[in-house]
C-alpha cells in the first residue's frame, strides 16, 4: 500500500473545452444484440436515450461477408428503409462485416475478385450517408473448416507459390478492397476489431517469420488497405485486446506498441502511419457474465471497474471506443442504471475538479478502482508548459500522452515538481493525459487538458 502524502497546493491553470470531448470521443454499441435496418426503421425514435454516439448494425440481420462472391442486389442492403432512417443522436454508425465467407476466398482468382469488388462498390454506395461512417471489420474466424479461413497460411494450400507471392497478392487485394469501398464514400472508415495488436508478441523477436503467424495473411491485407487508401478515408485499429486490461497505462501505451509493430512488421514509419487507434470494452467481463472471474465481485466492485474502463478507454482513444456485449441487450431493454453510469463518466471526463488526483489501481488489488493518488497539475495552453507536483518516491516513470501517442517519458532522476515543455509535440488538440507507473507495477492516470480538434 502507498502511504498518503500531503502536498502543497498551487494554482491549477487549466482551460477545459467541453466541445473537444463531443467532437473527438465517441462510444459505439456493438454486440450480439446488433439491430438490423428493419428494427432501426421501427424503433430509432424510441431509443434516442441510449448513451451512444453510434450503433453497429446489419442490413438484414445477416452479417455482411466482404469476401462473398455471390451476386448481391439492392435488396441485400435494405436500401429503401436504410435511406429513410432518422438517426437523431446517433452520428457515427457502422455496418457489421465479417472477414471470411462460407464459400471460401481465392486470393488469386480474378474472376472471384471482380465479383467481390463489384459487391464492395455496391456496399460503398449503400452506406454513402452522413450518419453512416463505414464498416466494422471482424476478421476473427468462427467456422469449423480451417480451409475456409482466408487469413491462415499453410504451404499445402498454396502449392507452387512462395509465401512472398501469396503475401504480395493479399496486399494487392487489400488495396483493391479499400479503393472499391471508397468508390461512393471517399471518407469511409474501416474499424478493424484488431490489427497490429494481434502481432505484439512477435515484434521483439530477432527474426520474424511471418508465415508462422496464426493469421499470417491478415497482415498484408491491412498493409494493402493502408497503402491504397485515399486522403479522406480512415483505417482504425480497434484494439480488441483492451477487453481485459487491468492497468491504466495499458490504455495509453498501446498506441506506442501498435506504432512499433507497424514499423517492425510492415516498415511503415510514424510519419506515414495512416491509421488511428481505438479501444474496446467487454461488458460481460466487467459484470461477471458467462462465468468470468468478476462474477465473484460485489456489484459495487463491478460498477467501479466498468467506470474505470469507460474513463480510460475514452481518454486514451483517438476517436472511438466500442462497447461489446454478448449477454446484454441495449436496444430491447431499458437499463437505466448502466445508461446513467455511462453518461456520468462521459460528462465528467474533462472536469477540473477531477485533476487534483490520479486514478490509481494495482494488480495486487484489482477490485479497488476508487483509490486516488494525490498530485497537482498545471497546464498553460498559451506556452504549452505542463507543471507536475507529485511525490516520486514510489514512482518508476512519468509519461504524457496525446490520447495514446506518447509525447514525453521520464524514468529515473524524478523530482517532486518539474516542468515539461510540450511546444514541439503538442498542438493543444486531443486529450493531454498524464500516466504514472509505480515501483510495484501499479499505475495511475488522469487527463489534464482537453484541446479542441
Amino acid at each position: 500500500m502507498y502511504k498518503k502524502h500531503t502536498f502543497l497546493s498551487f494554482l491549477l491553470i487549466l482551460v477545459i473545452t467541453n466541445a473537444g470531448l463531443a467532437q473527438t470521443k465517441k462510444l459505439l454499441e456493438f454486440g450480439w444484440d446488433y439491430p438490423d435496418v428493419d428494427f432501426l426503421y421501427e424503433n430509432l425514435d424510441k431509443v434516442q436515450d441510449r448513451p451512444f454516439e453510434g450503433i453497429v448494425f446489419s442490413f438484414n440481420r445477416n452479417i455482411y461477408e466482404i469476401f462473398d462472391s455471390s451476386d448481391y442486389n439492392t435488396n441485400t442492403f435494405n436500401q429503401s428503409k436504410l435511406d429513410r432512417l432518422n438517426w437523431g443522436r446517433f452520428t457515427d454508425n457502422f455496418i457489421l462485416t465479417r472477414g471470411y465467407t462460407s464459400t471460401g476466398v481465392d486470393w488469386f482468382s480474378n474472376k472471384s475478385w471482380d465479383k467481390i469488388l463489384d459487391n464492395t462498390e455496391k456496399l460503398s454506395k449503400a452506406i454513402n450517408q452522413k450518419n453512416i461512417k463505414g464498416i466494422i471489420f471482424d476478421a476473427e474466424y468462427y467456422l469449423d473448416d480451417p480451409a475456409l479461413d482466408p487469413f491462415k497460411y499453410t504451404p499445402q494450400r498454396y502449392l507452387g507459390k512462395s509465401f512472398t507471392e501469396v503475401y504480395n497478392m493479399v496486399q494487392k487485394r487489400g488495396e483493391q478492397f479499400i479503393k472499391a469501398l471508397e468508390k461512393y464514400k471517399p471518407d469511409v472508415k474501416v474499424l478493424s476489431l484488431w490489427m497490429y495488436t494481434f502481432y505484439f508478441e512477435h515484434i521483439d523477436k530477432p527474426v520474424i517469420n511471418k508465415s508462422e503467424f496464426r493469421w499470417a495473411l491478415m497482415l498484408p491485407f491491412i498493409e494493402g488497405m493502408i497503402k491504397g487508401k485515399g486522403l479522406k478515408s480512415s483505417i482504425i485499429d480497434g484494439n480488441e485486446a483492451a477487453y481485459t486490461y487491468l492497468l491504466n497505462y495499458q490504455y495509453y501505451e498501446v498506441g506506442n506498441g501498435i506504432r512499433l509493430a507497424t514499423a517492425n512488421l510492415s516498415g511503415f514509419t510514424k510519419r506515414n502511419n495512416k491509421y488511428s487507434v481505438a479501444s474496446s470494452i467487454y461488458y460481460d467481463y466487467n459484470f461477471g457474465l458467462n462465468n468470468y472471474p468478476t462474477k465473484d465481485w460485489t456489484k459495487e466492485e463491478q460498477i467501479n471497474r466498468f467506470k474505470m474502463t469507460l474513463k480510460e478507454s475514452l481518454s486514451g482513444t483517438d476517436e472511438y471506443v466500442w462497447l461489446y456485449s454478448e449477454r446484454f441487450d441495449w436496444w430491447r431493454k431499458n437499463e437505466r442504471e448502466k445508461m446513467r453510469i455511462i453518461e456520468e463518466v462521459k460528462s465528467s471526463l474533462d472536469k477540473p475538479e477531477n485533476l487534483t488526483f490520479l486514478n490509481w489501481f494495482t494488480l495486487a488489488d484489482p477490485k479497488n478502482y476508487t483509490k486516488t493518488y494525490p498530485y497537482k497539475a498545471a497546464y498553460n495552453a498559451r506556452n504549452k508548459k505542463l507543471t507536475l507536483n507529485i511525490d516520486t518516491r514510489n514512482v518508476r516513470s512519468v509519461q504524457v500522452f496525446k490520447n495514446n501517442t506518447e509525447l514525453y517519458k521520464k524514468t529515473g532522476n524524478l523530482t517532486d515538481q518539474f516542468v515539461i515543455d510540450l511546444k514541439k509535440n503538442y498542438d493543444n488538440k486531443g486529450f493531454l493525459n498524464v500516466v504514472v507507473v509505480f515501483t510495484d507495477n501499479g499505475s495511475a492516470s488522469n487527463t489534464v487538458f482537453v484541446g479542441k480538434e
